[in-house]
């Protein structure tokens, strides 16, 4: 799938900022499976300073500081990407034996993903969550056929309804309130599989719109989890799908606060508003 991708962000203050460090992740990342053809990011105001590096987990950052004050920011990235299928992961093996892979002898793959099977600060430990995805895995049943039935169950049994959520909204919260979004869905779903003793990750990046697809019009996210022997298999709670062409992966971390779009640490600005849109344009 071959796509331009207008992603917008617009902060106003409430008074002026003297001054803004901020973390942009809105790079997408390189990966055999996606090639950005052209990519722009435009910063308003012009920043003093302007870098950018890999963060600790190989994603691409911009970092920005701006020593003028101002009362407005707006962040516009435009992106020609082409993505093809990603490799065949064919999860066959038995989840129990996935899961007792992980605690084999130390190897340079199990220190790779080993950190994704920890309690991170939005995706922590929950006995709940854990008893909801466990009934899933059930004996024996190959890990494939058992991310699936969950990927269906979360579906059926949680709403997609914007502004519901927010960012400071507990795991727990979104599974008695049974209702979020692709961010909620992600942090619930890696919660439950790293308590059975899988790594799972998150990942951020765009969707591609189409009939019956939810979080396309702002930025999405998805899981990741390990599939010994073959690599990682990406799948999206929000839409009972394994991720395909229409996934642009910007980021991986442990959870959204690991590679949240925009972080940034300003001396003043009071109470500000924020603009989100993004936009796809398919192209031949």
């Amino acid at each position: 799938m071959h796509s331009r991708i207008r992603h917008l962000s617009r902060y106003r203050y409430g008074e002026p900022v003297a001054s803004g460090h901020h973390l942009l992740r809105l790079r997408p990342r390189p990966l055999p499976h996606q090639n950005l053809r052209h990519g722009e990011l435009a910063i308003d105001p012009k920043p003093s300073q302007r870098r950018i590096h890999q963060d600790y987990f190989g994603n691409p950052i911009d970092y920005a500081l701006q020593i003028e004050p101002h009362d407005h920011l707006t962040v516009t990235t435009t992106l020609e990407v082409e993505v093809g299928d990603r490799p065949e992961v064919a999860a066959e093996m038995t989840w129990e034996s996935a899961v007792a892979w992980h605690e084999g002898a130390i190897d340079s793959a199990r220190l790779a993903c080993g950190e994704f099977r920890l309690d991170s600060r939005l995706a922590p430990r929950h006995a709940a969550i854990v008893d909801y995805v466990r009934h899933s895995f059930i004996a024996d049943r190959p890990l494939g056929e058992a991310l699936d039935d969950l990927l269906a169950r979360v579906h059926a049994d949680f709403a997609y309804a914007p502004g519901t959520t927010h960012v400071a909204t507990t795991v727990g919260e979104v599974l008695a309130r049974r209702q979020g979004v692709c961010q909620d869905f992600a942090h619930l779903v890696i919660a439950g599989l790293r308590g059975l003793g899988f790594a799972a990750r998150y990942v951020s990046g765009y969707l591609h719109p189409g009939p019956g697809l939810s979080g396309a019009d702002a930025s999405h996210a998805w899981v990741a989890v390990y599939v010994p022997g073959q690599g990682w298999l990406e799948i999206d709670p929000t839409n009972r799908c394994r991720a395909g062409q229409g996934h642009v992966t910007l980021c991986y971390g442990r959870d959204y606060s690991d590679i949240a779009p925009i972080q940034g640490v300003l001396v003043g600005g009071g109470k500000h508003s924020l603009e989100v849109k993004v936009d796809f344009i398919d192209l031949k």
